[in-house]
């Protein structure tokens, strides 16, 4: 799994990995794991703390935020890489896009770390 994910943009794998859990759990249950990631104060104020710190996070940090989630702490594998991946598009949206913390090779290696990590199975 992770060999194919290596050959993928950040974009592609975000892209692919969201397409692969609507296909598992469906399109609601995606918009849930959205919802959860966007209006999370748990998130909002991780994403601040970077900002104002000038310290970019690593791949784990974003699975260990969804530890304050409470819909996260029994979540499957799949839900807990696609929130942590969620997490990382949004930071890298509203952070790192402006401050070029990392480059877009280290947010790739992020987000298939975190799918390890999470031990998804998403099968690509």
């Amino acid at each position: 799994m992770i060999a194919s994910l290596e050959a993928l943009s950040f974009f592609e794998i975000i892209e692919k990995t969201i397409s692969r859990y609507i296909k598992m759990y469906g399109e609601e249950k995606y918009r849930k794991v959205l919802q959860k990631i966007m209006t999370s104060n748990s998130i909002s104020g991780f994403i601040s703390k970077t900002k104002f710190e000038g310290v970019a996070p690593n791949h784990m940090d974003f699975l260990i935020r969804l530890n304050g989630i409470p819909f996260f702490l029994f979540s499957s594998s799949e839900t807990q890489a696609m929130g942590g991946l969620l997490s990382l598009y949004r930071w890298h949206n509203e952070v790192n896009e402006e401050l070029k913390m990392i480059d877009l090779d280290s947010l790739k290696n992020y987000s298939i770390r975190l799918i390890e990590n999470a031990k998804a199975e998403f099968n690509f």
